[in-house]
């Protein structure tokens, strides 16, 4: 079935390239001697995307972001924060050293 509609649409762009003076034969339009305009765009954007897309995952550009806007947290959310980063700072010492408390497991039972 797929034979039989590329062999037609081969005909049909061989009789289209003699009406419009190419001289063309059935092999050479096999072998994409023709694609559309549309086809080479459509590959050429291709070629750009990946070629962008390269650039940022090998950290040569950065991808540019434009935020609009950032959600604010509810009181709830801000008080959970709060208590979070509160025991959080509380597993250091002054110093910056992380307090480290060891324990037996045999005494402890």
């Amino acid at each position: 079935m797929f034979q039989r509609r590329e062999d037609a649409f081969i005909r049909l762009l061989r009789e289209m390239s003699i009406a419009l003076g190419y001289p063309f034969d059935n092999v050479q339009i096999k072998r994409s001697i023709y694609s559309p305009v549309g086809h080479w765009l459509a590959e050429r954007r291709q070629e750009v995307l990946q070629n962008a897309l390269g650039r940022v995952l090998h950290g040569d550009q950065a991808l540019a972001l434009n935020v609009l806007s950032i959600p604010q947290p509810t009181d709830e959310i801000a008080s959970q924060q709060a208590k979070l980063s509160e025991a959080f700072m509380g597993a250091f010492t002054d110093d910056g050293a992380i307090r480290v408390e060891m324990r037996d497991p045999k005494r402890d039972k």
